[in-house]
């Protein structure tokens, strides 16, 4: 969650690029422009950018990019300006000069669009939804140059936005270095909210085309920093991202930490695989990561399964599932009980994201529980929740009870009437 810091534009306060005109002029103006300003004898005006960059009679009083070489710089530096009884200009105001000086002498600040992307998003469950912004420089920047701007459902022409500029920012919202700012429906969950710095009615459904721009953007002409979902029609539900089916759709995209900046290649973030892929694919509704950034993403364990999937004391049962992690899967271990002591059996990762260990036969009649645990490469630890299966005997597999008696056959028939089962218990 953005720590709240509001930029008062005063002299001396320096963060980030400094602004000529909020910044710079504003020290002119108080202490030099009473003498320099048009048709003094040295020919230096500094009532304006135009006329502090023509210089005076004694040339460039400003070299971009050099403030030890500036002759401005160096008479407020020596205390010769602002001349006589005049108070001299502090040294946060002289230190503000060369700063602005050494930045290129600008006077528009030139915004460096690198170090600001999305590093979460979540399609939750009513209105659960949540944009976050990283900040990943180590200066603070100012949101207000920022926007999100976006297109429902496809966009209307193509390279056009349906709604530029569709969030902005307050002037003096200011993003810390290293800090997040989250943007919430105003309607979230109070784990949201909690982290929410702005509300914001019109998030993704999932296929609504989302992009942090430069502040001013339109239809048109704009400049995009970030994006997640792209350009063109409709893509149905949602975007696949990482190999999962309508990725942006009930689900929570985390980025990962190995991401230090936007992306405008739509494609290229989302990927195809939890390899190629800057984002992690959370199941819907979590929001253990919002409010901070980057993550160490615990291992992903989906998609367990046995094989036979019913046992009998004749039968090694193969345990399988999918394993995912943002890095690199370290270990996995099959843990497993038949009723007093646990056995570890270490997994292999048989193909692509598949890992696989295998429980030797036992006794009919016996219930083997097991759980699976995933260690990544950052030694971040995810455990499966308990699963277990009963060990039929070779007569046949074991059918319970309900299925024997349930039917929906108006005459009260089982449907397994006339069939020979297998039962276990009374």
């Amino acid at each position: 969650m953005k720590k709240m810091i509001w930029l008062l534009l005063t002299i001396g306060i320096v963060w980030g690029q400094v602004d000529y005109t909020s910044q710079v002029q504003t020290i002119f103006t108080a202490s030099c422009t009473s003498c320099h300003d048009y048709g003094h004898s040295s020919g230096l005006n500094l009532t304006s950018y135009s006329g502090v960059m023509a210089g005076g009679s004694s040339g460039a009083a400003v070299e971009a990019g050099d403030h030890a070489s500036s002759l401005l710089w160096d008479k407020v530096n020596s205390g010769a300006m602002p001349p006589g009884n005049n108070p001299d200009l502090s040294s946060n105001e002289i230190d503000l000069i060369a700063q602005w000086i050494d930045e290129g002498a600008l006077e528009t600040t030139a915004v460096d669009v690198t170090d600001l992307f999305f590093s979460e998003y979540a399609e939750g469950s009513s209105n659960n939804k949540y944009l976050e912004i990283y900040n990943s420089s180590d200066a603070s920047v100012d949101l207000s140059a920022y926007s999100i701007s976006t297109c429902s459902n496809g966009c209307d022409a193509t390279g056009e936005f349906d709604y530029p500029d569709n969030v902005t920012f307050a002037a003096g919202t200011v993003l810390a270095a290293g800090d997040v700012y989250v943007v919430c429906h105003g309607s979230a969950s109070d784990e949201i909210s909690a982290e929410c710095d702005q509300t914001f009615t019109y998030l993704s459904n999932g296929d609504d085309f989302q992009a942090l721009t430069l502040a001013g953007a339109t239809a048109s002409a704009y400049t995009v920093v970030d994006q997640i979902g792209d350009w063109g029609d409709d893509p149905g539900d949602g975007w696949d991202v990482a190999g999962v089916t309508d990725g942006t759709k009930d689900h929570t995209l985390v980025r990962k930490s190995t991401i230090t900046s936007g992306n405008t290649d739509w494609s290229a973030s989302a990927g195809t695989s939890t390899d190629n892929s800057e984002w992690i694919v959370l199941d819907q509704d979590t929001w253990d990561y919002v409010g901070s950034h980057p993550h160490n993403v615990s291992p992903t364990i989906s998609s367990i399964a046995i094989q036979p999937s019913s046992p009998t004391e004749a039968d090694d049962v193969t345990v399988s599932a999918v394993i995912t992690d943002d890095g690199t899967i370290a270990s996995a271990t099959l843990t497993y009980n038949t009723g007093s002591t646990d056995t570890d059996v270490t997994m292999a990762n048989t193909t692509g994201d598949t890992y696989t260990g295998t429980i030797p036969a036992q006794a009919a009649g016996t219930t083997v529980t097991f759980s699976i645990t995933a260690v990544d490469n950052e030694d971040g630890t995810t455990t499966s929740a308990e699963s277990s299966y009963l060990v039929n005997s070779t007569g046949g597999a074991i059918t319970a009870i309900y299925d024997i008696q349930y039917t929906t056959d108006s005459s009260g028939d089982s449907p397994l009437n006339g069939q020979t089962v297998t039962i276990s218990g009374i």
